[in-house]
């Protein structure tokens, strides 16, 4: 079932990735622009020709990891995803990186590859994470439904908890991913999986949302942690989440706009 999905997905991409024009935007690329060194896939993908095909439909998957600083840990992770890799954001401050992806495919390889790698306990970083593949949402694009990314994250889900052994924490309309970090190993338990989470990965959070823009303000060096933290409370609102984070000697004003 997950072969034939992934065919009639991988038919699909390969339109998308023609109208939009990413041969350009993998050119460019973060992964490359961080000073990540990029692996043979890599170069092969930004020079080869893609086939078109009629169907536009497109699942995007953005996956977030707890590891921003070494840098060959993090081309083995993006060896994993193959084809299906579009970009990569690195934040060392934060050691945490975002992996942008198609499909359903590509984000079970860089999760597994993660999982083994990584050790939650050996994590720091300003960022709040659960885990060392900390956030995985599929996210409806060109054509596709939120039905079909609630299914793509309930798949996800059962194959982590089932492969992986990592208990996962379910986000979208029953409830937000700043509900799941506020009240994780508290008064929530997964939803998937054992209430404990994995002695070296901890648990997953994987959601479907729309689409989201991260957007991050530096404050002034000057700037104490009460007003830090009072200016968050002030911006946050519906469609607005923020968190004040301390990076290095200053404070940042991290901000997800959905």
């Amino acid at each position: 079932m997950l072969r034939q999905k992934e065919r009639r997905q991988q038919r699909k991409y390969q339109q998308f990735r023609e109208f939009q024009g990413l041969r350009s935007f993998l050119e460019s690329s973060t992964l490359i622009s961080s000073g990540l060194p990029p692996c043979e896939c890599w170069r092969t993908k930004q020079h080869k020709e893609q086939p078109v095909c009629h169907s536009t439909d497109v699942l995007e998957c953005v996956v977030n990891i707890s590891e921003g600083r070494n840098l060959e840990l993090l081309r083995t992770l993006a060896e994993a995803c193959g084809e299906d890799l579009l970009d990569v954001h690195i934040d060392g401050d934060h050691n945490r990186s975002v992996f942008t992806l198609l499909g359903i495919s590509a984000p079970r390889r860089l999760s597994q590859c993660a999982v083994e790698l990584l050790h939650l306990q050996n994590h720091q970083g300003v960022h709040p994470r659960l885990g060392v593949v900390d956030v995985v949402p599929f996210v409806p694009l060109v054509g596709s439904t939120m039905f079909e990314a609630t299914q793509a994250r309930d798949e996800f889900a059962e194959w982590a908890v089932t492969t992986l052994g990592v208990p996962c924490f379910l986000y979208g309309t029953e409830k937000s991913l700043p509900d799941i970090r506020r009240q994780a190993w508290s008064s929530l338990i997964p939803d998937r999986g054992g209430p404990d989470g994995h002695s070296t990965a901890g648990a997953i959070c994987v959601g479907a949302r729309g689409l989201l823009v991260a957007y991050n303000v530096w404050m002034s060096g000057d700037t104490s942690a009460e007003a830090a933290h009072a200016l968050a409370r002030q911006v946050r609102g519906d469609g607005i989440r923020t968190l004040a984070l301390n990076v290095g000697n200053r404070w940042q004003i991290s901000m997800n706009l959905i």
